[in-house]
C-alpha cells in the first residue's frame, strides 16, 4: 500500500514555479525599446519601410453636357488612341429639342418652297403683262412715227404751195392755167393763201405732237425694260421669299447648334492611354464638368510616397533613390516634386499623428522600370 502511494506521487507532473516579476518587467522593457528602435528605423529616410505607389500621368474625361451614363464603350484597362469613344451619355431633353428643331426645319423648307412656287407663278404672269404692254407701246410708237412722216410730207407740200402762191401773186404773170389750179373759184386769193398757211401750220404741229408722243413711247419702253430686270427681285420681296429664307436659316442654325451639343454626349479619349477606373456607372446622372474616368498614360509613370513633413529636408528635389519593385527588382528614381498633403491624406495614415504629411513625387531615372500594375506599392530602400 505504501509502495502504491509512492508510485502515484512519483507519476504526478511537477509544477513549475512562476517567473519572477523582475524578469517579466525586463522582457516588457526590452520589447518596448525594440519597438521604439524599429519605429525610428522605419521613419528614417535612408532606411527600409518607405512605401511609394506607382502612378501614371492621366487626363480626366469630364462630362460636357448634363445627362446620365447610357453606355460604357471602353472598359477599364483598354488602351486607346486619342479621339476613340469611351462613354456615351444621354440627355432626353436635348434629344427632344433636336426632334423639334428638325421638324421646324422641315416646315420652314416647305414654307420656302411654297413661297417660291407662288413667286414663280406671279413672276410669269407679270412678265407676260410686261411683254404685252411692251408690244403695244412699240406698235403705238411705230404708228406715231408713220403719222409723223406723213405730217412732215404734208408740211413740206403746203410750204411749197404757199411759196409758189406768193411767187405768182408778186410776179403778176399771165399763166392763167396755173392760177386756175391755185385759186378756187369760190375763194379769193387772200383766202386761199390763209387756208394754205393754216394747213401747213397744222401739219407742222402734228409733226411736233407725234414727235413728243414717240419720245413718251420710247421712255415707256425704257421703263418697261428696267421694270422687267427688277421684277424678279420685287416679286421675291412681295412674296416673302427672303423672309422665308431667313426663317429657314434661323431654324437650321438652331438645329446645327443642338446637333453639335449632341456630339458632345459621346466622350472620347483626349490622348493616348489606358482607361482607368470609372467614377460613374451606367444610369448615373452627371452634370457638366463632372469627372467620368481617367485616361492613364502608362508610358509616363511616376511614384508617390507620403512622409512626415519633418522628413522633407532629407529628400531635396533632385535626390536619387533606390527602389525595390515586385520580384525584388531594383531600379532608381529621382525626387522631382514635394507637395504638402491634405488633411484627408494625413488622416488616412494616422488620425492621431501630430506631424503633417508631405507627398514626394519620384520620376524614373537610369534603367527602365519593370512592367508593374498601376497602384502597386514600391519600396524605397535607400536614398543616395
Amino acid at each position: 500500500m505504501a509502495s502504491t502511494e509512492s508510485e502515484t506521487v512519483n507519476t504526478l507532473p511537477s509544477c513549475e514555479q512562476p517567473a519572477p516579476h523582475g524578469r517579466t518587467l525586463l522582457f516588457l522593457l526590452l520589447a518596448f525599446v525594440a519597438g521604439i528602435v524599429l519605429a525610428d528605423r522605419m521613419s528614417q529616410p535612408n532606411g527600409d519601410g518607405l512605401t511609394a505607389y506607382l502612378r501614371a500621368e492621366s487626363v480626366v474625361v469630364k462630362a460636357k453636357q448634363d445627362g446620365y451614363i447610357k453606355t460604357i464603350i471602353s472598359q477599364p484597362g483598354t488602351t486607346l488612341n486619342a479621339s476613340v469613344p469611351v462613354v456615351e451619355l444621354e440627355n432626353e431633353k436635348l434629344r427632344s429639342e433636336i426632334i423639334d428643331a428638325q421638324q421646324e426645319v422641315t416646315r420652314r423648307q416647305a414654307e420656302l418652297e411654297q413661297t417660291r412656287a407662288r413667286a414663280e407663278v406671279d413672276l410669269s404672269w407679270r412678265l407676260k403683262e410686261l411683254e404685252t404692254e411692251t408690244l403695244d407701246t412699240r406698235l403705238k410708237s411705230a404708228t406715231l412715227l408713220q403719222g409723223k412722216h406723213m405730217f412732215e410730207m404734208e408740211n413740206v407740200a403746203w410750204r411749197d404751195y404757199v411759196e409758189k402762191f406768193d411767187g405768182l401773186a408778186s410776179s403778176g404773170g399771165s399763166d392763167d392755167l396755173l392760177k386756175s389750179l391755185i385759186y378756187s373759184s369760190s375763194l379769193t386769193a387772200d383766202e386761199s393763201r390763209i387756208r394754205a398757211i393754216l394747213r401747213q401750220e397744222a401739219a407742222r404741229n402734228a409733226v411736233e405732237v407725234n414727235a413728243v408722243k414717240i419720245e413718251l413711247c420710247e421712255s415707256r419702253l425704257s421703263g418697261l425694260k428696267t421694270l422687267k430686270s427688277e421684277l424678279p427681285k420685287k416679286i421675291r420681296q412681295s412674296a416673302g421669299i427672303e423672309v422665308a429664307q431667313a426663317r429657314l436659316a434661323q431654324a437650321t442654325e438652331l438645329l446645327n447648334r443642338l446637333e453639335q451639343r449632341a456630339t458632345q454626349l459621346t466622350l472620347t479619349a483626349p490622348a493616348y492611354g489606358t482607361v482607368g477606373k470609372f467614377q460613374k456607372d451606367i444610369g448615373d446622372a452627371v452634370r457638366t464638368g463632372d469627372p467620368i474616368v481617367e485616361i492613364l498614360d502608362e508610358d509616363r509613370l511616376f511614384l508617390e510616397a507620403r512622409i512626415p513633413s519633418d522628413q522633407v529636408p532629407a529628400f531635396p528635389q533632385g535626390t536619387t533613390v533606390v527602389l525595390r519593385f515586385p520580384g525584388d527588382e531594383q531600379r532608381t528614381g529621382r525626387v522631382t516634386g514635394i507637395s504638402a498633403g491634405s488633411k484627408a491624406d494625413q488622416d488616412s495614415i494616422d488620425a492621431n499623428a501630430p506631424e503633417h504629411i508631405a507627398t514626394l513625387r519620384i520620376d524614373p531615372s537610369g534603367e527602365l522600370w519593370p512592367s508593374t500594375l498601376i497602384g502597386s506599392s514600391i519600396e524605397v530602400i535607400a536614398a543616395d
